[in-house]
């Protein structure tokens, strides 16, 4: 007696609707979209340095943002009530020159004084964020970059001692500003006494080549053999 035969079973469909779900795949992420990891896409200028100079590069840029903030407050304050520049420009005049020259031109170049002080800065800001791209770079110049940056960290972390001992005299500008204008000092010269404390690290004055030998990371860091495997340092 024979067994009866099961049913075939159903074979997997290959046509039906092309926008089922079950025939729609996820699309592939696209390259440099925010995805796993994606997040430090935007540490890769600091990627491959020691973690002495990549601490030290990023307390320099945070110096350099944060006091170009504090040079725009300076320019605005002094704006808002240029009467003690107006004062001053007046005291170093005589009173034969105070005659010849109109009361509104010597308003004028005070105020212009104060625009311009603040672009100098501005240029200073520039030069130093310039310094810190050669230290990151591990240029040639980038002993002279760091020295030059040591100097400007001692003035930061020097200016937090006088803005405790200053105090703001009788003036039109709100209160707000000043707390807001100190506190930014009070900041930048903390981060500047963080950054002179790297720099006197080994591994950063290695990375400057200031002391003997090549520094951390040479090779995968700056994208460079080091410098004894360079061609160019190879006897001919």
């Amino acid at each position: 007696m024979s067994t009866p035969t099961p049913p075939p079973e159903n074979p997997p469909a290959t046509g039906g609707n092309p926008t089922s779900p079950s025939h729609i795949t996820a699309p592939a992420p696209e390259s440099g979209t925010a995805g796993p990891g994606g997040a430090g896409r935007k540490n890769n200028w600091f990627k491959g340095l020691p973690d002495t100079v990549r601490l030290f590069c990023q307390l320099w840029l945070a110096i350099l943002l944060l006091e170009i903030v504090h040079q725009v407050l300076n320019v605005v304050m002094s704006l808002l009530d240029p009467s003690a520049l107006q004062a001053t420009a007046r005291e170093s005049l005589s009173p034969e020159q105070l005659e010849q020259v109109p009361g509104s031109v010597v308003d004028g170049v005070a105020v212009a004084s104060v625009v311009l002080m603040g672009l100098f800065a501005l240029v200073i800001m520039g030069v130093l964020a310039w310094m810190m791209v050669l230290v990151r770079n591990r240029s040639k110049h980038a002993a002279t970059a760091r020295r030059l940056l040591l100097v400007f960290g001692f003035y930061f972390a020097f200016r937090i001692l006088i803005i405790f001992m200053m105090s703001p005299g009788t003036s039109d500008v709100p209160v707000a500003f000043y707390a807001v204008d100190g506190s930014l000092q009070i900041i930048v010269g903390v981060a500047a006494v963080l950054s002179l404390i790297l720099s006197f690290r080994p591994d950063t004055l290695k990375w400057t080549r200031e002391v003997g030998g090549d520094g951390p990371g040479d090779a995968k860091g700056s994208g460079r053999p080091p410098r004894s495997t360079r061609p160019d340092n190879q006897e001919k």
